[in-house]
């Protein structure tokens, strides 16, 4: 009878253990732990999209582009940041809050010409997240340089384009870029920091000396034609996340990425090397054959 009452104890004991463990699971910090990442980026152009690592998807299965407005800004999807809020942070460093209906938002037409910042916020429990991503936007001219607006604490936690690539430049593929990692202001080492792209790459790396990290962009475009135009870009996104008390920061800088050129200036190239070699050849076939009719003469 004894063994029977034990048993039924210890099954009871369990089942309380379980019960508990299981309002632990539930709790907003737990919730949190599982946050899927938060990101920035631009709405598909073909409704489809590819799947990114941490749960985040380029573009939205179904969806359709949404046309742009005569005199409106640019659009962008914030994946993942259901109750985040977003600002636009103009080359001055001042700033303005967007609103966004179903992760679609469209940036306001800016005042001066040259980058701006779009910058996501969202707390859940214990985890802080942010999101950044910088613009070209076209207005009047602006005296203001693109590295104070990408130096400038827009975020507690965040991954700085150290620079940013300049107006008639972009992030290229098979080229060395640096970033720098900051909280609160302050460059921090020792941190890995994450590539990945919507062409499905993974590249890991640690934050040195002043923060300091680089990577080199993938050359990992499927299929490749000549002539810039015919490539369009796809989506880069670096990750990091960070404890300090009792508080876990996570952040994203994305942006759009583009083909070598040296793809088709290495064809052109050697194109150009072909058909002066035919030139020349012709041309001394063409001495050969006069000195020839030269001697019968």
């Amino acid at each position: 009878m004894k063994t029977i009452q034990q048993a039924s104890m210890y099954s009871l004991s369990i089942m309380l253990l379980c019960g508990f463990l299981g309002a632990v699971a539930i709790t907003p910090d737990a919730i949190a732990n599982t946050a899927p990442r938060m990101k920035l980026t631009k709405p598909s152009a073909t409704g489809g999209g590819h799947q990114l690592h941490g749960g985040q998807q380029h573009g939205k299965q179904g969806a359709q582009p949404q046309p742009r407005r005569r005199g409106a800004g640019k659009q962008l999807l914030l994946e993942n940041g259901e109750g985040a809020t977003v600002e636009f942070w103009a080359p001055d460093l001042g700033f303005q809050e967007i609103k966004v209906e179903g992760g679609r938002f469209s940036i306001p037409k800016p005042a001066v010409d040259n980058y701006h910042a779009v910058v996501a916020e969202r707390q859940q429990g214990d985890l802080k997240q942010a999101a950044v991503r910088y613009e070209y936007m076209r207005g009047k001219p602006s005296s203001e340089s693109p590295s104070r607006l990408a130096a400038a604490q827009k975020t507690e936690f965040e991954i700085e384009p150290a620079p940013i690539p300049r107006e008639h430049s972009r992030y290229m593929a098979n080229k060395k870029w640096d970033f720098i990692l900051r909280f609160k202001g302050k460059p921090l080492s020792g941190v890995p920091v994450v590539l990945e792209t919507s062409q499905g790459s993974h590249i890991e790396a640690v934050s040195g000396d002043a923060g300091l990290v680089q990577f080199i962009i993938p050359d990992d475009f499927p299929e490749v034609k000549l002539g810039r135009r015919n490539n369009p870009p796809a989506e880069l996104s670096l990750f990091a996340k960070y404890k300090a008390e009792s508080t876990r920061y996570e952040t994203t800088l994305s942006a759009a990425y583009y083909v070598d050129p040296g793809h088709w200036r290495s064809k052109g190239l050697g194109v150009a090397v072909a058909g002066l070699g035919l030139l020349a050849g012709g041309f001394i076939g063409g001495i050969g054959r006069s000195n020839k009719r030269g001697k019968k003469q």
